[in-house]
């Protein structure tokens, strides 16, 4: 994938996450490396329209052990306790490409996706939220023009205003 994802924990500057088809975590400035995930994604790519990679991270501003993945593959997952164990939250979304998984600056159960199906000529919008650490899904694309939607993001000062970034404007 030519857009490789990583993001700093937001509750400490020292801890960096970066993905492949496994998410990487390191503590030292990126002197070491260390797997805290098995592969993510359904396993080897089998042609053009998905590659089996993470494309997007997000680590909880309220709890650092609450880390949220997705990939282009259509698949969400999210680990409470820091990487020891995940959970995949998907059901009930489309099967898209994950193009943003974003958490609530309040909450850390509270998560968007942003998904897309533009590889597959579906111009649909597919913007959802979880408030339940993805065990379901609302689908909040509402009025939101027929593009697919890159980034979502909560406003930190009111999380009823969000912000989203899809192929034709924000």
């Amino acid at each position: 994938n030519w857009d490789t994802p990583f993001t700093l924990d937001p509750t400490n500057h020292n801890t960096l996450y970066f993905g492949t088809h496994r998410v990487y975590r390191t503590t030292n400035a990126a002197a070491n490396w260390t797997a805290i995930s098995g592969d993510l994604t359904d396993g080897p790519a089998g042609g053009n329209l998905v590659f089996n990679t993470i494309t997007t991270i997000a680590v909880a501003p309220t709890n650092g052990q609450v880390v949220y993945v997705g990939t282009d593959d259509g698949n969400v997952w999210v680990t409470q306790n820091g990487g020891t164990s995940w959970t995949q939250i998907n059901a009930g979304l489309p099967d898209r490409w994950i193009t943003r998984v974003a958490v609530s600056p309040q909450n850390a159960g509270t998560v968007y996706v942003a998904l897309s199906g533009y590889r597959i000529q579906e111009p649909l919008v597919h913007t959802y939220r979880s408030t339940n650490f993805g065990a379901n899904w609302q689908n909040i694309g509402g009025n939101l023009p027929e593009a697919p939607v890159e980034c979502i993001i909560e406003d930190p000062a009111n999380p009823q205003q969000l912000f989203v970034a899809s192929d034709v404007g924000v």
